[in-house]
């Protein structure tokens, strides 16, 4: 069974540019296939392979996604899943498929209404998060190709709040969602294009941190309280605190103090909105039937209350 190694979902965690994962994260898991047992001999925490909503709609949602991609295109999207690989396969890549007849890749993503809002640009550019930009780079690194063509289609509401208002992702016809979410104008393209400068950079990134870390079995650096808890599990023993340390732990201390006034200050504050609010007239539109949704003179959103949570 072929062994995992710098992939293109873990290329951006790799250069320190994934939000949602660190660089210890990655080693623990190639670490963990390419000797299994590694973490229990080390006494490492063992990856787990985790799940949300946001990824099930994902992967419920790909089929579609690629029958809109290839409608809009006017084209077949083939091999879809082909493996690739560059430097010997210690950087691969799974392709969502590739454009037949003018060779661009597609590649899809969910995400919700409020994410789109704030990390895209305009579509047809390739103005997208950092993360999507790095993974497609990295196919276009180990394929060969020229262009990436992304299409996200947009929730109007994060899949999580999805599944606990009720909806049941397995009852869910992805394919007329995708045709309604179109028409209401929540299916767009990304274009992006190869930049071998960026793409070299990130190649002899990937083999030195592959050198330092795989090859010699040494953990990155951490980057989280959660990276000391994966690799650091029966600790044990006094420490006499250094300067440093001393220093460390007053700023930590004091940042507590501020934090607890700063929570104790949010709560007052979140009570006197809902107070006031409760005081006024409510007039439903389409994003406030089953909430508040507190506006601005000029419309703009500025919280909602669902009777659970506040934002």
């Amino acid at each position: 069974m072929k062994t995992i190694n710098i992939s293109a979902s873990t290329g951006a965690t790799i250069l320190g540019l994934n939000d949602w994962s660190t660089p210890v994260e990655a080693w623990l898991k190639i670490m963990e296939d390419r000797k299994p047992g590694f973490c229990n001999a080390n006494n490492f925490e063992l990856p787990e392979i985790k799940s949300s909503p946001e990824m099930d709609f994902g992967h419920q949602f790909e089929s579609a996604i690629i029958k809109k991609a290839e409608m809009l295109e006017g084209t077949k999207i083939v091999d879809r899943e082909k493996l690739f690989s560059v430097a010997e396969d210690i950087i691969t890549c799974h392709v969502d498929g590739v454009y037949f007849g003018n060779m661009f890749l597609h590649e899809g993503k969910t995400t919700s209404i409020w994410y789109y809002a704030d990390h895209f640009g305009e579509p047809g550019s390739d103005k997208v998060p950092i993360q999507y930009q790095i993974q497609c780079q990295h196919q276009l690194m180990c394929t060969g190709f020229k262009t990436v063509i992304l299409s996200v289609l947009v929730f109007p509401k994060r899949p999580s709040e999805m599944v606990e208002s009720g909806v049941v992702l397995e009852e869910i016809d992805c394919y007329k969602w995708v045709e309604t979410l179109h028409e209401m104008g929540f299916f767009h393209q990304f274009v992006i294009e190869r930049n071998d400068e960026l793409i070299d950079k990130m190649k002899s990134t990937y083999l030195e941190w592959w050198f330092d870390h795989i090859e010699k079995e040494t953990p990155p650096e951490f980057k989280r309280y959660d990276d000391i808890r994966k690799l650091i599990r029966q600790p044990s023993g006094t420490i006499l605190a250094s300067e440093n340390l001393e220093r460390i732990s007053a700023e930590y201390k004091a940042i507590n103090k501020e934090k607890a006034e700063i929570e104790k200050r949010k709560d007052d504050l979140k009570t006197r909105l809902l107070s006031e609010m409760q005081t006024m007239i409510a007039v439903n539109d389409s994003e406030s039937v089953d909430k508040w949704v507190l506006r601005n003179g000029k419309g703009q959103k500025l919280h909602s209350y669902d009777g659970k949570q506040f934002r």
